[in-house]
């Protein structure tokens, strides 16, 4: 039967099917956001975060920070809103959190004076009392433990007025008390304060009034006073945090914003308050990316103080990262937001290797991640490779490395220097018949022949053409024509049919739009036609649906965050909801989890470096799952086994029917209904009538491959197929003429 044929009849079975879900991106690392709520609960000795804002809604979930990851234990409790704030209180074992608001401007929204206790043990939030403080927003909270007692200070009223007053709350009698009308002058905003275990009182720090403010003041509970205590210290700030720490007995100040400039000057610079002597003294100006917003926590159980999120920019960009401070430096959580990465996926070990690239702040970074599917690992801070962009990697699955090449160091000086990274160490390898100083090329490792091709790139003065191999031992350079010179291309391989798969680049002013490929010995241009002319995308191959995938990159007009796969033949621009426009970013497969994932990037207006994680994958999975039972012939039991994964747009989808006899006339039939009818001894599992889609002769050892092409039509994207295979058999039980396989389930995925 024809191809055209086949897909007649799949489309047929398709239009009685519920239409299937498209391919979808989601993003996977923690959500951004600032002004959440955060605390450390000694039960189950984990940092709780609460709410938030993420630039676009107000959220209302709770998560715990275990030491290596965000967790997100529960949706439900006090109604989303950010300007919260909590505190632990050990009398009753409960979080306790007040207030906020969901306002996108003062006057708006809902403002909240709720008192809510959140049970971890439990898991449960709880609302305990309607009264108290007036509603407020910025506002915060800490442990009294001489007093017993939550104390809660200022924040801002539903109008944006500051306020001044002091409160305190009795968790047994599940009652707020209000201790001082009046606090620190001027009232004020965007403050932080602390409890100092050792000195017994509470402090606070600068904030916003008519201007910033640098002052630092004292509550002490005893005699009800706020106290001036110093005005020297860190720059006058908003916007900063502030924990006790109990191992060095001082308070310490994080981070905020010193300008009303737009953008404001934000700081990442580390202070502590030594209580005894009543001074500041600063113990790091840098390792914390500048921000504003952002919360922090001191875990006593690991001995770090965690901080987490926040805003840069004039709250234009938010951040979900996690840094500690373990008393000597500060530990990122998961690579900073950086542009010009290289990452490969380590098939071997389930790893996402990642290397550099150009953050923000620090420019190129020489720092070497591992990504395990849930949670990152710094590997090697930046010993060697030494720091560079625009840089290119690839995994060598024969020789289990990852491949590293070239780049450009901090300084901007293009590199030829060439690395493998074994899981372990990184070691340089140079050779005297090798690529010389490039960036902006691209690889691709060639599993079927088992090389690490290289293509392109730039060397400080003129574009390249170049491909070289590379097989763990020797570089071999490849004469002869092939693509035009061009830098910040994409490639990638496609297992299926054993090709190098290349697109795009530009050099100087021309831009192309061309598909190449790489068969082994020589390149062939297989499209010019497609996806628009761009430069610094990135593509990776989908093993699953055996695709290439590419996203993203620039145009010279703008930077389109289109998705567009390649099936061998042709270019389809997948319609689904994509990340924010970026260049200068990284795809890998997921070999683990069956995804195609994108990190970091440039986002060009406003600009913006990325450090998300997002997801790329069906929302429904291919898969097939055998029903029922077959009917014996002369040599058995047959069996039907599909051959690669049944997802749209397939056209290599197989099905294979073993144990019938040499040479057997053989079928397969299929209805997009399960309905057993019984042809004693046997059942047929399709619903009758059912369309025979398949047939053809076995070989001699009695096995069968049919070809059951999947077409690239949307309506089977989720669509329920069911098959039935069999052959004309002498021996058969059926008629006496046939066997029958067992039924088999087929589920078209996206």
């Amino acid at each position: 039967m024809a191809v055209s044929e086949h897909a007649r009849a799949l489309l047929l079975l398709a239009l009685c099917a519920p239409l299937g879900a498209q391919m979808t991106w989601s993003r996977i690392d923690m959500p951004p956001r600032s002004g959440s709520a955060l605390t450390f609960d000694p039960m189950r000795q984990r940092i709780v975060m609460f709410g938030g804002f993420d630039g676009w809604s107000h959220l209302g979930d709770t998560l715990e920070w275990d030491g290596r990851r965000w967790l997100r234990i529960a949706d439900r409790g006090p109604a989303p809103r950010r300007g919260t704030a909590m505190a632990y209180d050990p009398t009753t074992r409960c979080v306790v959190l007040f207030g906020g608001t969901d306002s996108p401007a003062p006057g708006q929204g809902t403002y909240w004076r709720d008192t809510w206790e959140w049970d971890g043990i439990s898991g449960t939030w709880s609302v305990v009392s309607q009264v108290g403080p007036p509603v407020r927003d910025g506002h915060a909270m800490v442990w009294d433990p001489t007093r017993q007692r939550v104390l809660l200070h200022g924040g801002s009223d539903a109008q944006g007025r500051a306020l001044g007053d002091t409160w305190e709350w009795d968790g047994a009698r599940r009652s707020w008390t209000q201790v001082s009308q009046t606090g620190p002058q001027p009232m004020r905003r965007g403050f932080a304060m602390a409890f100092d275990g050792l000195a017994g009182r509470a402090v606070l720090f600068g904030g916003f009034a008519a201007g910033y403010l640098a002052d630092t003041w004292q509550w002490d509970g005893s005699t009800g006073r706020w106290t001036l205590s110093a005005t020297a210290g860190p720059s006058a700030r908003a916007g900063h945090a502030m924990i006790y720490d109990p191992m060095s007995h001082r308070v310490l100040l994080i981070g905020g914003g010193e300008t009303q400039a737009i953008p404001p000057r934000l700081v990442g610079d580390l202070w502590a308050w030594d209580g005894t002597t009543n001074t500041w003294t600063r113990v790091a100006d840098a390792g914390l990316t500048p921000r504003a917003g952002h919360v922090a926590a001191y875990d006593p159980t690991r001995r770090r103080s965690c901080v987490f999120g926040g805003f840069v920019g004039y709250a234009s960009e938010w951040l979900g990262d996690t840094w500690e401070w373990d008393g000597s430096r500060w530990l990122l959580g998961a690579p900073s937001p950086r542009q010009e990465l290289a990452a490969a996926w380590d098939v071997g070990r389930h790893r996402l290797v990642l290397f550099g690239g150009a953050d923000v702040y620090l420019g190129a970074q020489a720092d070497t991640w591992e990504w395990d599917g849930e949670v990152w690992e710094l590997r090697v801070a930046g010993s060697a490779p030494p720091p560079r962009r625009n840089h290119a990697m690839a995994y060598d699955a024969g020789r289990g490395v990852s491949v590293l090449l070239g780049g450009s160091d901090a300084a901007g000086v293009v590199g030829p220097e060439a690395w493998e990274w074994d899981g372990i160490q990184w070691t340089r390898f140079v050779r005297s018949a090798a690529p010389g100083p490039r960036e902006g090329h691209a690889m691709a490792y060639d599993a079927a022949r088992r090389r690490t091709v290289v293509f392109g790139g730039y060397d400080g003065s003129t574009c390249l053409g170049e491909t070289w191999l590379w097989d763990g031992a020797a570089w071999t350079f490849v004469a002869g024509s092939g693509p035009p010179r061009r830098t910040a291309h994409a490639m990638s391989y496609d297992a299926s049919r054993e090709r190098v798969v290349m697109f795009g680049g530009a050099c100087g002013r021309t831009h192309f739009g061309d598909t190449w490929e790489w068969d082994g010995s020589a390149w062939s241009q297989a499209a010019s036609s497609g996806p628009s002319w761009r430069w610094n995308h990135a593509m990776a191959y989908d093993a699953e649906r055996e695709r290439v995938v590419m996203f993203g990159g620039a145009d010279g007009v703008g930077s389109p965050n289109d998705t567009w796969e390649w099936d061998g033949s042709s270019w389809t621009q997948i319609l689904a909801s994509a990340p924010n426009v970026r260049t200068g970013h990284a795809l890998a497969y997921d070999r683990l989890h069956g995804r195609v994932v994108s990190i970091g990037g440039l986002q060009p207006v406003p600009e913006q470096l990325k450090g998300d994680m997002w997801s790329y994958e069906p929302t429904v999975r291919g898969g097939a799952a055998s029903v029922g039972f077959g009917c014996r012939g002369s040599a058995g039991t047959p069996t039907l086994t599909a051959l690669g994964p049944p997802v749209v747009g397939n056209g290599r989808f197989r099905l294979a029917i073993t144990a019938v006899p040499a040479n057997a006339s053989v079928f397969v039939g299929l209805s997009s209904q399960l309905r057993g009818t019984s042809l004693a001894p046997c059942w047929v599992y399709p619903a009758l009538p059912f369309h025979a889609v398949c047939s053809g002769t076995a070989n001699a050892v009695g096995i069968a491959e049919l070809s059951l092409p999947i077409p690239w039509l949307a309506p089977l994207g989720g669509a329920s197929l069911f098959v039935q295979g069999g052959a004309l058999d002498p021996g058969g039980v059926l008629l006496g003429a046939m066997s029958l396989t067992p039924g088999m389930h087929i589920r078209v995925g996206d």
